[in-house]
């Protein structure tokens, strides 16, 4: 991303047309709005599978421990 900035910045100051300066930085900052969004969903993603896979371990222990209970009625 900073590479990115990096060339834009030398782009302008290199002299280059003011349509071609332009558009290079709208393309930057069209690109970093898509890089802000698909870190979000990202880190949405990320606590959602944190969420499920704690669920699943705690349903696991419900199981083992039902399980245990009913073995030992058994006896």
């Amino acid at each position: 991303m900073n590479a990115l900035s990096a060339a834009a910045e030398e782009l302008s100051k290199s002299g280059a047309e003011a349509d071609v300066t332009t558009a290079a930085a709208e393309k930057l900052k069209a690109f970093r709005d898509k890089w802000t969004e698909l870190e979000t969903a990202v880190a949405a993603r990320v606590k959602l599978g944190q969420i499920y896979v704690a669920f699943h371990k705690k349903a696991q222990q419900v199981r083992v421990s039902i399980s245990y209970s009913s073995r030992k009625r058994r006896i």
